[in-house]
């Protein structure tokens, strides 16, 4: 990813980066020490910041044991911006604010720069694509997708194409929560899963889908919640799997709903339920991505494509949206 944001941002002469929903700031940091570019890290959760400014530091005291004086003066580290995006912000004021307040501009210097979004989730990617397409100053973007399931009406269509489609015929443009939740997820994992034979990494998928059978009927206001994410191996029982993954909910499980639950018998039907669902995963991704494209076609001059850069065993979403002015 900071490789190819590197060689965008030198070929559209772009020197000022803002990486939105950047987390820890590693990719920030390579951006700024490794390819010399001024980088903004945009980032709600502020313990995140605070510890991406422990990370800098750390990365300074070492480089310094191996720079020459004059290499290491040179190194800028990323400013780290504890900000919360949304999708009624005033796009140009935030651009502004980048400008003189996070870069020191003068209000008449040229500013030109370039938006990255490094799995945003739900309504966050349409909301950057949006900062492309209304403000000047912005030359390039490069976002991947995630968590289509946490889109909104505002997120998806975005193209004018689709909502007019949608207008004359509402159900023929319509994505449901399954749909958008399967193709957040890597077919070709679960494929190399299949073919190897390891079932005990399937088995947990019906425990999931028994858990959540149980949250609906006693918490249904936690219908589709996260989870802690919990491998079959480290469970030895139905039950301490549900104490493990509810962990971050503060419920307390009845023995009737975890104890002898059939459900978790049913593994194979739920794997091949997977597997048909995961078949249609690719489409529906395909279908956000090409509604993304054709927005920015629609609202902007821009050269856009979308580019599979990542190893989807290790990034499911590994589509890259580019698109430079």
């Amino acid at each position: 990813m900071s490789a190819l944001c590197g060689k965008i941002a030198e070929k559209c002469g772009v020197e000022y980066l803002v990486d939105i929903g950047g987390g820890l700031g590693h990719l920030s940091r390579i951006l700024a020490f490794g390819h010399g570019k001024r980088v903004c890290c945009v980032e709600k959760q502020e313990p995140l910041n605070l510890q991406a400014g422990v990370l800098d530091q750390q990365f300074l005291k070492f480089a310094q044991k191996y720079l020459k004086q004059e290499e290491f003066t040179q190194l800028r580290p990323p400013v780290h911006l504890n900000l919360t995006i949304s999708p009624d912000m005033d796009a140009c004021g935030f651009i502004e604010h980048l400008k003189c307040r996070v870069f020191d501009l003068k209000e008449d210097e040229e500013f030109a720069i370039g938006v990255i979004g490094l799995h945003p989730c739900g309504d966050l990617g349409p909301v950057l694509l949006n900062l492309f397409q209304t403000c000047p100053e912005v030359k390039f973007i490069a976002v991947v997708g995630c968590c289509y399931m946490k889109l909104t009406e505002n997120g998806f269509p975005l193209s004018q194409h689709l909502r007019r489609m949608r207008e004359k015929e509402p159900k023929r443009v319509h994505l449901s929560y399954e749909a958008r939740e399967v193709a957040c997820h890597a077919i070709e994992m679960y494929h190399e899963r299949l073919s190897l034979g390891e079932f005990d990494d399937l088995k947990i998928h019906a425990y999931r889908s028994a858990l959540e059978k149980v949250i609906v009927r006693n918490w249904p206001n936690l219908r589709h919640s996260g989870l802690r994410s919990v491998k079959y191996r480290e469970c030895r029982t139905f039950r301490e799997y549900c104490e493990r993954a509810t962990g971050n909910l503060g419920v307390k499980l009845k023995d009737g709903d975890v104890e002898g639950n059939a459900d978790c018998l049913e593994w194979k039907k739920v794997a091949i339920f997977y597997t048909l669902r995961l078949m249609l995963a690719p489409l529906v991704e395909s279908v956000l991505l090409n509604d993304r494209l054709l927005s920015i076609r629609e609202g902007a001059t821009a050269t856009c494509s979308t580019v599979a850069v990542f190893e989807p065993r290790l990034s499911p979403r590994n589509h890259i949206l580019l698109a430079t002015k």
